[in-house]
C-alpha cells in the first residue's frame, strides 16, 4: 500500500479505531472466543433495527480452508456427523461454505462447533442464528456501500489495514463492495460490521447472510380471526366496456381474470382482464423479471414468451428449476404463467398481459436461497438486461439492507432500472395471517406490497394486514385450514380448495399439479394460492400499463395502480385490503387519460411551489370553494369534500405535497360547482370539471 493510500486512512479512521480493528482481526487468529450460548444481539443498520439470537439447537455454519483438501475433507466430515441437510451456499465464487441443519440439544452441537474450529481444515464456524422466526446463516463476509465511488482505494488501504479482504465489486453499482473477513465466529463478523459501520466514508456495512426462503404461495401459520373486518366493496365489471374473450382450454377456469360464478364466488370478483385486453394484451417489448424458483423454459406455454434470463443458484443461464425436489420447486414457473403464459393460443391458461415477456431468474430453492449478496446482484441484473417490472412471490420478515439497497437503485428515479425511469418493484405482502412486520421486505416504501382476496372479493383469511398494505389482487382459498406451518396440513389444504388459481406448472408428473383434482391433469395446475399468486398478478396489471405508455416513472406506475384499484372493505384506503383490488381495465383508462391531481397546483404549472404558496396565502382563513361563495380557486383543499374554510387542514395537504411532481392518476379528481366530486354532480351543478383539487 503507497505511503499516500496510508495517510489518507489515517485522516478518515482514528487511530484508535484501526487498532480495534486490527485487535479483532488478531483476536480472529487466535481463536476468538465460544458464541453458543442463545445470546440476544440488537442490530441496526441504515435506521433498520432487530435482534439476533443465538440458536445452536437448530445447526451451524462451517466454512472450510480454500484448498480442494480441506473443502473435501469437510463436506465428509459433515456427512458422518448426523446432519439432517448439510445445504452448501452457492453463489457467485464460492465454494466449501455450508450451512448444517442439525437440531440437536443446544450443548451437543455446541461441542460439534468446537471440535470443528479445532479441526486444521475448517476456518469459520458458528451457529446459527434467529430472528423474528426466521433462521440465519452468518458467512463470513460483509458488503460495504461507500458514500462516493472515488473512495474505493480508501477502503482497499482500510482491509489492508485491518486483515480484511475486497473480494469483489458488487455488479452493477460502483459504490457496494464484497469484503471476506478470515473469522473465526460469528462475533468476530458482527464486530467488524459494527466497526466499519463507525468509519466516515463508509455509508453502511452489513453482514452477509443465509436463509431459507419464504415462498408466500408455500406456508401460513393458523387463522387469526380479526375483529371490525368487514367488506363494502362494489365487484363487478366495468360497466359497457367492451371484452376479449381467449380460446386458452383453462381459460373458463380462471376466475381471477373472468369471474362468471365458476367456482362458487360471486360475479364480477376479478381484475376485468377482458375488459382490459379490448384495449391491450400487452406490449412484447415490455420485461417482468420473475425472481423465484426458476421457469420450466420447455414449458409450451411459456416458451415464446421467455427472454434470457440467468441462474443466480448455480451461476448459468439455464434458470430452469430443480427436478424431483418437492412440488414447491414449481412455484417460479406458476407464477410465471399468472403474468405472461400465452393467451389466445388454444392451450392452457391465459396469464394477464400474455404478449409480454417473462425473464426468468432463479436465486433459490424451495428450501434454500443464495446469500442476500447474490440476491441484490440478482435485482441489478435483472435491471441491467432490460425487466421493467419484478415480481417477487417471496420476502423476509427482518430488515435485509443488502437487498434493500438494490432495490432502491432499480426503482429510483436517474437509477439504473428502465433507463432512469424506474423499474417497478410488485412484492407479495405474505401468508403469515396477522400483521406484518415492520422489517418485512414488502414494508419497503420503494415496492408496491399486495395482499391476497378470494372468488368473492374478499380478503383471504392468511393473508397479511398493515399500513405497508399498497393493493391487493387475487390469491385464492376461501376454505379455512388448520394449521399450515405443517407441511402435511398444506397439501391437506391445497386438496380441500377449490378456489384456487389456474397456472402453469412444471411439466410432466412434477409440481403444484400433483395436486390437481384430475389426476391425468400435467403441465398446469389449479393449486396456486396465497400472496405469492397475487404479486404475479399485479405485476401483470403493471405490464399491461406500461404496454399502452412506456415512458411513465415507476412512480406513475403506482399511482395508477393504487389509484384504479375497486375499493373493498372501509371506504378509501385500509389495513387489511390497501387501496382495493387491482382493476386491469381501470388501470389502463387512467393511464390513457392523465389528470393533473394533486391538491395545490393553484396555478396549474405541474409544480407546487412557491407561487402556489401565495395563492394559498391569500385565500388563508377565508372561504374555500362550497357552495356559498361558488368559488374556483381549489385552495380548500380537505377534508375530501370542501368544508367551506381555508384553514390548517389545507396548510397540512399542501405541505404534504410540496415541490412534487403534480402529474399523477386518482379516480376522482375533479368537482363540481357545489364542492361535491364529480361523481356526485347534481343536475343543478351545470358544468362540471371545474378545478383540480
Amino acid at each position: 500500500m503507497s505511503g499516500l493510500m496510508k495517510e489518507n486512512v489515517a485522516t478518515d479512521l482514528p487511530r484508535y479505531v484501526r487498532m480495534l480493528l486490527a485487535s479483532a482481526v488478531l483476536w480472529v487468529f487466535s481463536g476468538g472466543a465460544s458464541m453458543c450460548a442463545p445470546i440476544e444481539r440488537a442490530r441496526a443498520v441504515g435506521g433498520q433495527a432487530f435482534q439476533l439470537t443465538a440458536r445452536p439447537e437448530l445447526g451451524y455454519t462451517v466454512k472450510s480452508r480454500q484448498s480442494d483438501a480441506a473443502v473435501g475433507a469437510v463436506r465428509e466430515h459433515l456427512r458422518a456427523g448426523g446432519a439432517q441437510h448439510i445445504r452448501p451456499v452457492k453463489g457467485f465464487g464460492r465454494k466449501g461454505t455450508y450451512v448444517v441443519h442439525r437440531r440437536w440439544a443446544a450443548i451437543d452441537n455446541e461441542k460439534a462447533i468446537a471440535a470443528m474450529r479445532a479441526d486444521g481444515h475448517v476456518e469459520y464456524a458458528a451457529p446459527l442464528f434467529s430472528s423474528n422466526g426466521e433462521t440465519i446463516a452468518i458467512i463470513p463476509e460483509i458488503v460495504v456501500r461507500l458514500r462516493s465511488a472515488d473512495d474505493r482505494s480508501r477502503l482497499q488501504g482500510l482491509c489492508e489495514d485491518t486483515g480484511l479482504s475486497i473480494s469483489r465489486k458488487m455488479r452493477f453499482t460502483e459504490l457496494e463492495y464484497l469484503v471476506e473477513i478470515f473469522a473465526r465466529d460469528a462475533d468476530d463478523v458482527f464486530g467488524a460490521v459494527a466497526q466499519l459501520n463507525s468509519v466516515s466514508f463508509i455509508e453502511w456495512a452489513a453482514a452477509n447472510t443465509v436463509s431459507e426462503p419464504v415462498l408466500h404461495g408455500q406456508t401460513v401459520p393458523a387463522r387469526e380471526n380479526i375483529p371490525g373486518q368487514h367488506h363494502v366493496g362494489n365487484p363487478g365489471q366495468t360497466p359497457g366496456a367492451p371484452v376479449v374473450l381467449v380460446d386458452d382450454e383453462y381459460f373458463p377456469r380462471q376466475w381471477h381474470l373472468h369471474n362468471t360464478g365458476q367456482s362458487g364466488g360471486t360475479a364480477g370478483a376479478d381484475i376485468n382482464a377482458p375488459e382490459a385486453w379490448a384495449i391491450t394484451a400487452g406490449d412484447p417489448n415490455i420485461i417482468v423479471a420473475v425472481q423465484d424458483t426458476g421457469v420450466d423454459l420447455n414449458h409450451p406455454d411459456l416458451a415464446d414468451n421467455l427472454v434470457p434470463g440467468y441462474d443466480f443458484f448455480d451461476n448459468d443461464d439455464s434458470p430452469n428449476p430443480e427436478l424431483d425436489a418437492g412440488f414447491l420447486e414449481g412455484h417460479g414457473t406458476a407464477c410465471a404463467g399468472l403474468v405472461a403464459a400465452e393467451g389466445d393460443n388454444g392451450i392452457g391458461v391465459a396469464g394477464v398481459a400474455y404478449k409480454c415477456k417473462v425473464m426468468p431468474i432463479r436465486d433459490m430453492t424451495w428450501n434454500q436461497a443464495v446469500t442476500e449478496a447474490d440476491k441484490a446482484e440478482a435485482i441489478r441484473w435483472s435491471a441491467a438486461n432490460g425487466a421493467d417490472i419484478m415480481s417477487y412471490s417471496w420476502g423476509y420478515r427482518t430488515p435485509r439492507p443488502i437487498i434493500h439497497s438494490a432495490i432502491k437503485d432499480v426503482v429510483r428515479p436517474g437509477g439504473i432500472g428502465r433507463g432512469g425511469k424506474g423499474c417497478v418493484v410488485v412484492v407479495a405482502a405474505g401468508n403469515s395471517a396477522g400483521a406484518m412486520p415492520s422489517g418485512d421486505t414488502a414494508a419497503y416504501p420503494e415496492v408496491i406490497a399486495v395482499g391476497a382476496t378470494d372468488h368473492n372479493d374478499r380478503r383471504c383469511w392468511y393473508s397479511v394486514y398493515g399500513p405497508a398494505i399498497d393493493i391487493v389482487a387475487p390469491g385464492g382459498g376461501a376454505v379455512e385450514g388448520e394449521d399450515l406451518s405443517l407441511q402435511e396440513n398444506v397439501e391437506s389444504y391445497m386438496l380441500l380448495s377449490t378456489d384456487l388459481i389456474w397456472t402453469t406448472d412444471m411439466t410432466g408428473y412434477m409440481g403444484f399439479s400433483t395436486f390437481n383434482d384430475n389426476p391425468h391433469l400435467l403441465d398446469y395446475t389449479a393449486k396456486m394460492f396465497g400472496t405469492s399468486a397475487a404479486a404475479p398478478i399485479a405485476a401483470g396489471v403493471a405490464a399491461l400499463i406500461l404496454s399502452v405508455d412506456g415512458d411513465l416513472t415507476s412512480a406513475d406506475v403506482r399511482s395508477i395502480l393504487l389509484g384504479s384499484a375497486r375499493d373493498l372493505g372501509a371506504a378509501g384506503w385500509d389495513e387489511y385490503y390497501g387501496h382495493g383490488r387491482v382493476d386491469a381495465r381501470a388501470a389502463l383508462e387512467m393511464a390513457l387519460n392523465p389528470l393533473r391531481c394533486v391538491p395545490g397546483d393553484f396555478d396549474g404549472d405541474s409544480d407546487i411551489d412557491f407561487e402556489d404558496f401565495a395563492i394559498f396565502g391569500i385565500h388563508w382563513r377565508q372561504l374555500g370553494c362550497s357552495e356559498e361563495n361558488n368559488c374556483r380557486s381549489g385552495a380548500d383543499l380537505a377534508p375530501e369534500i370542501p368544508d367551506g374554510v381555508v384553514n390548517a387542514l389545507d396548510l397540512a395537504v399542501f405541505a404534504e405535497n410540496w415541490l412534487v411532481d403534480v402529474i399523477i392518476y386518482k379516480k376522482e379528481c375533479e368537482y363540481c360547482e357545489s364542492g361535491a366530486p364529480l361523481s356526485a354532480c347534481s343536475d343543478t351543478d351545470g358544468a362540471a370539471a371545474l378545478f383540480p383539487k
